[in-house]
């Protein structure tokens, strides 16, 4: 989704760090995303990170459940954005 808002305000980068200090430019420290916001994106990519290059990595049940919790609110706020004229 943030790949998706980044290319809607006609942002391309290369990497997922790209994506990152991009997202936080031009969407956080404008103040269109919270911090909160901002700060969630970071932990999932730090997860994301995490899970593809160390060797073991376990959740529980409890955390993946909260995560999928807090990114489905963040996928809609995400929607909503893009959808708004905020962006245009």
């Amino acid at each position: 989704m943030v790949s998706a808002l980044l290319l809607a305000k006609s942002i391309e980068t290369g990497s997922h760090k790209g994506i990152r200090q991009m997202f936080g430019f031009h969407f956080v420290q404008k103040g269109l995303v919270s911090k909160e916001d901002g700060r969630f994106f970071s932990d999932l990519d730090d997860r994301r990170q995490t899970g593809d290059y160390d060797d073991f990595v376990n959740y529980d049940e409890v955390v993946a459940s909260q995560l999928f919790i807090r990114a489905d609110g963040f996928v809609k706020r995400m929607i909503e954005l893009i959808e708004s004229q905020r962006i245009s």
